[in-house]
């Protein structure tokens, strides 16, 4: 069900050395399926098809980007989107349930999916909700709980919702947080004045960045 993720990773490596943008995919093992079948008996229901499938090819990932300094700078220069993993997605479902003044886990039908470091906030699978037999990913504004199951969902699957983050930033050149308008805006304006490298700068940054990964180190240090 993932097998484009190795690949759209490669391409977004490359869109970013392009954009002079560092990025980094960091993905970790697999779910076991105890530590799946911990996380569904914790949330009183079966995790959907995509979402387990994602799991049991990394158990949670952590997505980010930082832009270079530049003159004023910008607040969403170094943002991170963290996958949840099978226990981060217990404790923060439980999270979410009790921001939204709920005791019992299984009395709402959202499942927290991912959170970004910059504003608190996360995108969660709203269960009542089902397109083509999965939940609507919706954006959970935290100072809004009560419109988080009337919110218009930013995707129709988990999947849809991975793929675009990818698509956003190697397509477009936009931000993988795609669904915060404001930010797209402001670093798209931060990306569009910075000096554009040539072919051969390209090359030389990914061969950098390649050697620097194979020996555990980040191209800054």
């Amino acid at each position: 069900m993932f097998e484009w993720l190795p690949s759209a990773i490669s391409e977004a490596q490359q869109r970013a050395v392009a954009l002079q943008i560092r990025w980094n995919a960091d993905f970790a093992e697999p779910a076991s399926e105890a530590e799946l079948s911990q996380c569904e008996g914790a949330l009183s229901r079966e995790l959907s098809p995509q979402h387990r499938a994602f799991l049991k090819t990394s158990n949670g990932a952590t997505l980010s980007t930082t832009l270079p300094d530049t003159p004023g700078g910008t607040p969403w220069a170094d943002f991170s989107v963290r996958i949840y993993s099978t226990y981060q997605i217990v404790e923060e479902t439980r999270d979410v349930l009790d921001q939204a003044e709920t005791s019992a886990i299984d009395s709402v039908p959202l499942v927290a999916v991912c959170g970004y470091d910059k504003t608190g906030d996360r995108c969660l699978a709203d269960y009542s909700r089902i397109s083509d037999g999965e939940p609507v990913i919706i954006d959970a504004f935290h100072e809004t709980p009560d419109a988080w199951t009337s919110a218009e969902p930013i995707a129709q699957s988990f999947e849809l919702w991975l793929r675009r983050m990818f698509n956003e930033f190697t397509v477009k050149g936009g931000i993988i947080w795609y669904w915060l308008p404001d930010a797209d805006e402001d670093i798209s304006g931060v990306i569009q004045g910075l000096p554009k490298l040539s072919a051969e700068q390209i090359q030389t940054m990914l061969q950098i960045n390649e050697r620097h990964n194979r020996l555990g180190k980040s191209p800054d240090h």
